[in-house]
């Protein structure tokens, strides 16, 4: 509800909801988060919400097509920015490698091996990382492949969709058109954060990544416990 608004005291709710920090480490879809075994939900909060509901003739929040579409364009630009200081990265940088140990009790540890030099473009050409991207409808017969794994992927994506925004600009509005650029919208916002991943990579590989991998490499030699644990006739190879 807008700042400084009123609401009438019948339009008010109480809920009490559950909320809980998803893990930088988690890769599934964020809607199955909370269908995964109730086991593994640790920490999870509860807090009370209270919501004022508004005649929604009194505001309109609704992006038009025409918003989206600037939003769409604006993320492209600053992605073929992020693509051209990537591509400015020559020479190369020191980076750490990390070697994992099996223990005799089955579990791993990590140890921070040595600092080797590479050239910074040998990265980004062997950088791997599926993007999830939306399938979205071929309405100008673009033929747009929204598989999207590798740094020239993120190019030609960036590129190809920014194309076909375009092509909607004369469209007016209409919600079939909205969701269309929504989804265009959404796309170049995931190819920025995997780009903003890359270059921040390529920033940072001359420093320690031991605390983050280790701990990671713990949750790994937890679950294995779990799983010891409940099945006594669990062994590894």
């Amino acid at each position: 509800m807008p700042a400084g608004q009123k609401s009438d005291d019948r339009s008010k709710h109480k809920f009490m909801v559950q909320w809980k920090i998803v893990p930088n480490d988690y890769k599934n879809d964020i809607e199955d988060f909370w269908k995964q075994d109730s086991s593994r939900l640790n920490d999870v909060n509860d807090s009370k919400l209270q919501c004022a509901f508004i005649d929604k003739m009194l505001i309109s929040l609704k992006e038009s097509a025409a918003d989206v579409i600037r939003r769409a364009e604006a993320t492209a630009e600053r992605n073929h920015e992020l693509i051209r200081q990537i591509n400015e990265m020559t020479g190369e940088i020191t980076a750490m490698t990390y070697v994992l140990r099996r223990q005799d009790n089955g579990s791993y540890s990590v140890e921070e091996n040595i600092r080797v030099s590479i050239e910074a473009q040998t990265i980004v050409s062997e950088w791997q990382d599926i993007i999830e991207l939306i399938d979205i409808e071929d309405s100008f017969n673009d033929k747009i492949n929204y598989s999207c794994n590798n740094y020239q992927d993120m190019i030609c994506l960036n590129s190809d969709m920014l194309l076909v925004v375009k092509k909607y600009e004369s469209f007016g509005d209409g919600d079939r058109l909205l969701k269309i650029v929504n989804k265009f919208a959404e796309n170049f916002c995931r190819i920025e954060r995997a780009l903003q991943k890359l270059l921040l990579h390529l920033c940072t590989s001359d420093q320690s990544r031991l605390d983050e991998i280790t701990q990671r490499v713990d949750r790994i030699n937890n679950e294995i416990k779990d799983l010891r644990d409940k099945y006594n006739y669990l062994s590894f190879a």
